[in-house]
Order: C-alpha cells, then sequence, then structure tokens
C-alpha cells in the first residue's frame, strides 16, 4: 500500500506543475469557486474529538482539530482548533480522520454556541474531503482548486451501479450492490462513507451498506472494470406497499489528491414486491 501511495503521490505531484495553472473557474452555487471564495480560512486538519450531543435535535455538531497545513486564512498550524457544522449537512466527522475544512467565522451565537468558526457548507452539495497526510505539501489554492474541479467533472461519469435482489421475505428485502469503475484510472473510495436510500411514498430512507470481505472502513483504490460489493437490508414496512422502488447509493467524500468520486447514481426500477 505505501508503494502505491508514493506511486500515486508522485503522479499527483507531475499532475499539480502541469495543469495547477490551467484550471478554469467553476461558478454558481456549490461550486468550487463558490465555496473556495466564500470560505474565511481552508485549513487540513486532524480530528481530534467530536460531539453530537446537540444534533438528534437539529443542533449543531462540535468537533476539536489539530491545524496541519493552512491554504487560505490566519489559521496557525499546530494549534488547536474548534468548530461547529450544523445538523443539516449531515456531519460524519470521526476522530483521527484527515480532513480539509472549508471555513467561516461564526458571527451570531444563536446557534453556533459554543465555537468561533464553522463549515461552509450546503446540504445539497456537501463534500467531505480528505486527503492524505504525505500530500500536505500539495496542499496549495492552485492544486486544491483543481483537484475540486476534476471531481465536479468525475461526478457526472458515477461508476456503474448494478443491483439485484437476493432475498425477499414476509419481515424485509435483501439487495446485492455493486460499484464498478468504468473509467480507464484507479478510483478511490472509502465505503464507510457511502449510503443507500429510496423514496416510499413521500418519505426517503436512508439504509448504510454492509460490504463484503472487510471494505468498508477505509480509503480503497478500485483499479479499471473492477469493484466493490454489499448489501442493503430494507424492512418491509418501509417500502409502505410498494412493488418497485429506484435505490439511490450516495458518496459525498473525496481523498485528496487522488482520483476520487462523489456524488449519487441510480438503480434502475427495482421488483422488491413478493
Amino acid at each position: 500500500m505505501k508503494e502505491r501511495q508514493r506511486a500515486a503521490l508522485a503522479v499527483a505531484v507531475v499532475m499539480c506543475t502541469v495543469i495547477a495553472p490551467q484550471g478554469p473557474a467553476v461558478g454558481g452555487p456549490g461550486g468550487v469557486a463558490t465555496s473556495m471564495a466564500e470560505a474565511d480560512a481552508i485549513v487540513a486538519v486532524e480530528i481530534l474529538r467530536t460531539d453530537y450531543t446537540a444534533t438528534a435535535a437539529d443542533g449543531p455538531m462540535y468537533a476539536e482539530a489539530r491545524v496541519l497545513g493552512v491554504v487560505k486564512g490566519r489559521l496557525v498550524r499546530d494549534s488547536t482548533l474548534k468548530f461547529g457544522e450544523t445538523a443539516w449537512c449531515g456531519p460524519d466527522y470521526r476522530a483521527g480522520e484527515f480532513r480539509v475544512l472549508f471555513l467561516q467565522r461564526v458571527t451570531s451565537r444563536n446557534y453556533f454556541t459554543a465555537a468561533s468558526w464553522a463549515t461552509w457548507c450546503q446540504a445539497a452539495n456537501r463534500v467531505g474531503v480528505f486527503f492524505l497526510p504525505d500530500a500536505l505539501p500539495l496542499l496549495s489554492p492552485a492544486f486544491l482548486r483543481v483537484f475540486m474541479e476534476d471531481m465536479q467533472t468525475l461526478a457526472k461519469s458515477p461508476p456503474r451501479l448494478k443491483v439485484t435482489v437476493v432475498r425477499r421475505d414476509q419481515t424485509s428485502v435483501v439487495l446485492s450492490i455493486g460499484l464498478i469503475n468504468t473509467g480507464r484510472q484507479p478510483l478511490w473510495l472509502n465505503p464507510s462513507k457511502m449510503t443507500a436510500s429510496f423514496a416510499a411514498g413521500k418519505v426517503r430512507h436512508t439504509r448504510p451498506v454492509r460490504f463484503a470481505g472487510g471494505q468498508g472502513t477505509d480509503w480503497t483504490s478500485i483499479i479499471p472494470t473492477q469493484g466493490i460489493s454489499g448489501t442493503v437490508t430494507i424492512a418491509r414496512g418501509d417500502l409502505r406497499g410498494q412493488d418497485r422502488i429506484v435505490l439511490q447509493v450516495t458518496h459525498n467524500s473525496v481523498y485528496f489528491p487522488y482520483l476520487s468520486w462523489a456524488g449519487t447514481v441510480s438503480s434502475a426500477p427495482l421488483n422488491v414486491g413478493k
């Protein structure tokens, strides 16, 4: 793994040298230009502690992090940062993760009562940016912009989703899913950051994906034509009598500096009736 990471990192250095000056601007809500411009600070951190006490009541998640690098703003390297993220953005931070944070100063303590910084976050366009610690020297504004723009482009060509019904009974339906890399380069995914969802009536249900063979705990490189597989279990009651559903699989994380996919891909309509 270390040798593969070093090789990929060497390629990333070359990419930074060659394409960073040519990166096109992206605008619009949720775009790279917007997020980088609106952020008061952009920092690379290691998550130390998290507090989800208030999120069940739609309050913020709070986290403490060690600042490892500063891309934008006046935060200090090696300092400790406390920040919040609104529950509406679905925070999923865990201690030990290495993250790039797009932050804004908290100007009102009506919601973020316990932190001076909060993530710049739009729930409909949320993407968690993780990074390989060895890649910290590459986290310049130019390369980060190019990386995020490349991930936006890749989102339009997602992995191929295969879904089959493997069991149906009185109480549940079990679906087998597979995500296949149809591109020409290795694709990095983190199964633990992946969810499946479906609509029944006016309610959208979200379910975890259980991955096979020990997959699902860390970032994984998927070579072209290969994939990862897992299962999704749906309770009959959640189907509300529907015989057919469309399953959506969402992965809202990317892994700097590697080619990563973040987005949502949908299945064909599935017959889940008896």
